[in-house]
């Protein structure tokens, strides 16, 4: 997986996230909505087979936004993987 950012400014974001299907994006567009600075939060793929999603946030700080949401994102997972595997022992 990697990253095309296609607009970097301090209070808008639009990157591109190259090998990755809707999943992520779709996941990571409904964490951003968690942050009360979230003005605009979602991502467009122009064809589902054969495009990349590219997420769009906009808000005060919009880098710390997406970050902040990847943090919660990675640690909402891993809680469930630990809930997982005590429940299958």
């Amino acid at each position: 997986m990697a990253i095309n950012v296609k607009d970097n400014q301090k209070d808008s974001l639009k990157i591109e996230i190259l090998n990755s299907e809707n999943t992520l994006a779709g996941a990571l567009t409904q964490e951003m909505w968690n942050d009360k600075n979230t003005k605009v939060s979602g991502y467009n793929v122009k064809h589902s087979l054969a495009d990349n999603p590219v997420l769009i946030v906009k808000g005060k700080d919009a880098k710390n936004i997406l970050l902040d949401s990847i943090s919660r994102y990675v640690k909402r997972n891993k809680e469930f993987l630990s809930e997982f595997k005590k429940s299958i022992k």
